[in-house]
């Protein structure tokens, strides 16, 4: 089987951005806002290489989120002194923001770890991870 070269770190990048096929860069990685496609209709590359697979980028998103809520909530904090609200009304204000920022950057999680997963070590369409 012939060796595959590695295209630019930037062009995985670029995928990631575009939540598109890291392969062929024209299938999409979802079906609507949260919900994952087993293959790229395109080029059939598997997205689910192996069992838990995306553990990694619900890591990656869960530190990403922690880190923009944490700076939310430092830019706001001169906001909450002067606020009226009470604590009870600030936290479930919080979580609801905890929530809206994980649910939005769970798609760019989810497509940066295979754009770069694919980009360290490529995989043929319909043809299991090479180290799964």
């Amino acid at each position: 089987m012939p060796v595959r070269s590695k295209p630019p770190f930037v062009q995985a990048l670029r995928s990631a951005r575009a939540c598109v096929c890291p392969n062929c860069g024209r299938g999409p990685l979802f079906a609507g806002w949260v919900k994952l496609l087993a293959a790229c209709p395109s080029c059939r590359l598997t997205y689910y290489p192996e069992p838990g697979y995306y553990v990694g980028a619900m890591y990656l998103n869960f530190i990403a989120s922690t880190m923009l809520i944490a700076v939310l909530y430092a830019a706001a904090l001169p906001i909450h002194r002067l606020s009226e609200a009470s604590v009870t009304t600030q936290i479930f204000a919080w979580v609801a923001v905890g929530i809206l920022v994980c649910l939005g950057l769970m798609r760019y999680a989810y497509s940066f770890w295979i754009s770069v997963d694919f980009w360290l070590t490529p995989w043929e369409p319909g043809v299991e991870h090479p180290l799964g």
